[in-house]
């Protein structure tokens, strides 16, 4: 549902909004750590696509009944190129316990 509001291709800054209005917290990558992947081969797909930022995405939803068996964690990635656009969408969720 969330790529048919913001597909690939389109503008970060709104997704940003949604994410950030849903209760995510948005924060923006250190590239120093993702630099020494781009040694390897099999990541090298990522700069071939002009990746010039990684959004890091965190959300974290605990059930008013249960908390341990309910605490989930919703987390992932965005990738943007030079000129603002999403390039690619990564959400994973799991739980915290």
């Amino acid at each position: 549902e969330l790529l048919r509001l913001h597909p690939i291709g389109s503008d970060v800054g709104e997704l940003v909004k949604t994410l950030e209005g849903a209760g995510c917290v948005v924060k923006e990558e250190n590239l120093d750590s993702y630099y020494n992947y781009k040694k390897f081969k099999k990541r090298e797909e990522w700069w071939d696509k002009d990746m010039v930022a990684i959004y890091d995405i965190k959300y974290e939803k605990a059930s008013p009944f249960f908390v341990i068996l309910n605490y989930l964690i919703w987390s992932g990635t965005v990738q943007i190129n030079k000129d603002g656009k999403i390039l690619d969408v990564g959400i994973h969720r799991g739980r915290a316990y």
